[in-house]
């Protein structure tokens, strides 16, 4: 595989000038974990709201067995009418011995050890604080945070998610992936990701850099939904409620009987009646139904 070239090319100077069109510049992101804060982005207003933006760091992928080795939250004061990121107000970046050995693989990802995280442990009344004044807390895949979170801060699990990679229409927006590092590069920048904190900073800097994306998100946070489980649905129509973007779910994490899954939102729903009922026999029937809104989207 071939070196990835970590500094500018001092030496092609001369080309980009003589064709600057061939080339595209990135630049690193100007926030990290040693930013000084509070920061303030633009003119506060009597409508401001506070929200936390969040990742975690953890020793796997199970969201039963695995934990979370290093918490990072950045708060953020917004603008609920416009979108626009007001000020990086505060951050949070701790490591905590969960008592699961960090994964070879989880290791390689975030660079965390076991000696890094021994005898560190978070302050639960701390995070608490954290926790208490933000309308909404945003994670850039909420599923997987939020599932960890919750099972370690099982008396904070009430409050609103938010999820920037699936709950934001990337492609509609002309990008091809949803992924962090690359919306920043797409934007211009770089940064040294997989740590929980500067991963909180790329989040804020990107809705910094486009304050529509954080709007659209906030808004189809606030929507109401519909968890339909397709319970009963015959193995042969898996291809048909794939194609209509239910998920499967094999029961191991969230402890039910297998089955598909879609979230619909309210307005949809007589449709999506329709479409189970034209998909397999008393398929609406069959089906279970749960109203979610943002405090109980994205739990496991």
């Amino acid at each position: 595989m071939p070196a990835i070239k970590k500094s500018f090319p001092l030496e092609k100077l001369a080309d980009i000038q003589a064709a600057p069109q061939d080339f595209r510049l990135i630049e690193r992101m100007p926030w990290d974990e040693h930013t000084e804060l509070p920061v303030l982005l633009s003119d506060p207003s009597d409508d401001d709201t506070y929200l936390i933006l969040l990742d975690t760091e953890t020793t796997g992928v199970d969201k039963l067995k695995d934990g979370i080795v290093e918490l990072g939250m950045l708060a953020v004061r917004y603008n609920p009418n416009t979108g626009k990121v007001v000020m990086l107000s505060d951050k949070y970046s701790e490591l905590e011995d969960c008592g699961v050995p960090i994964s070879p693989e989880s290791q390689a990802i975030h660079g965390i050890s076991q000696d890094m995280v021994a005898g560190k442990s978070f302050d639960d009344d701390e995070i608490a604080n954290w926790m208490a004044p933000a309308s909404l807390v945003l994670a850039h895949n909420a599923a997987f945070d939020r599932a960890f979170f919750d099972r370690r801060f099982a008396t904070m699990g009430d409050k609103a998610w938010a999820c920037s990679f699936l709950e934001m229409p990337w492609r509609e927006a002309g990008f091809e992936s949803g992924k962090l590092e690359y919306l920043l590069y797409r934007n211009g920048y770089f940064y040294e990701g997989h740590r929980a904190l500067t991963d909180c900073f790329a989040m804020a800097w990107l809705f910094y850099l486009q304050p529509e994306l954080l709007n659209g998100l906030l808004n189809k946070s606030a929507r109401k939904t519909v968890m339909v489980r397709a319970w009963g649905a015959p193995i042969d129509v898996k291809d048909i409620l794939k194609a209509r973007s239910y998920r499967f779910d094999d029961g191991r994490a969230s402890g039910a009987n297998k089955h598909w899954w879609r979230e619909v939102d309210e307005a949809a729903m007589d449709a999506e009646r329709e479409f189970l009922d034209a998909t397999y026999k008393d398929g609406s029937t069959k089906a279970g139904y749960e109203n979610r809104d943002a405090s109980k989207r994205h739990k496991m």
